[in-house]
């Protein structure tokens, strides 16, 4: 799992876009932030996220605790919590160019994926995806909002190196 099961479209994808989004990834705390749905909506049976304003809160605790970080990678398909990040940390902030999205209270992200004025490629979506979850597992350290397949697939693909890893219950 360290290096995915991934064909080779899209392990060049992941090659050409680390450098942009990853620059130093020993010097980088990874954050996955869901967003979205997870927050607006809180679907039946889903964990309950954190708040983008509760991350940064533990961002801000643990930068000289767990120390040696000069950037933030953060995975978020939420376009609110980007600004949001951007805002807060500068130029620490790093995101991949994915499409993100901001839903409305009770509306899906899945809504949003198959509406026909946004609808895209199959494979931009899922490699938009994998690439985001890919460059987390290569992080120096792990900050998730919560439980969610992102988070354990980062941890499967980091295959046990992160130095720390702080998970919201």
């Amino acid at each position: 799992w360290p290096n995915g099961i991934f064909n080779d479209r899209i392990k060049s994808y992941i090659r050409k876009k680390q450098k942009a989004f990853l620059p130093c990834p020993e010097k980088t705390l990874g954050v996955l932030a869901r967003g979205t749905d997870f927050v607006n909506t809180h679907l039946h049976n889903h964990p309950i996220h954190a708040s983008k304003e509760l991350i940064c809160q533990k961002i801000d605790e643990v930068w000289e605790t767990w120390g040696g970080f000069e950037y933030i990678y953060v995975a978020t398909e939420d376009a609110s919590y980007c600004k949001y990040f951007k805002e807060r940390y500068g130029d620490k902030v790093f995101f991949t160019d994915q499409e993100r999205y901001v839903t409305k209270k009770d509306q899906l992200l899945a809504e949003l994926h198959t509406a026909a004025e946004i609808k895209r490629a199959g494979f931009d979506l899922g490699a938009e995806y994998i690439l985001s979850i890919n460059l987390l597992s290569k992080c120096n350290s792990l900050i998730a909002s919560g439980g969610c397949s992102g988070v354990g697939e980062a941890l499967k693909e980091n295959g046990g190196k992160y130095e720390n890893v702080y998970i919201f219950n």
